[in-house]
């Protein structure tokens, strides 16, 4: 890792560490794998808009799946 703020071999940073966690973490409370953007915002003291600016990354790095105006889920 470089100055802890991404991993070079995944380009995976550590915001996009703390949605997948916050993703996982929902799945188990809620007890299915799909969450909802709002539940995601709730979690993370973030606004609606910034979740799904986050979750189309998370999408084109192929770890998440999310529909439009569906649920989230890690792939």
């Amino acid at each position: 890792m470089t100055g802890g703020k991404s991993n070079q071999k995944s380009g995976i940073t550590a915001n996009m560490e703390d949605y997948l966690e916050c993703i996982y973490e929902l799945a188990l409370e809620q007890g299915h794998e799909e969450v909802r953007v709002t539940d995601i915002a709730r979690k993370m003291h973030v606004s609606r808009p910034s979740v799904v600016g986050m979750i189309k990354h998370l999408v084109e790095h192929r770890l998440v799946r999310h529909e439009h105006y569906g649920g989230v889920r890690l792939t």
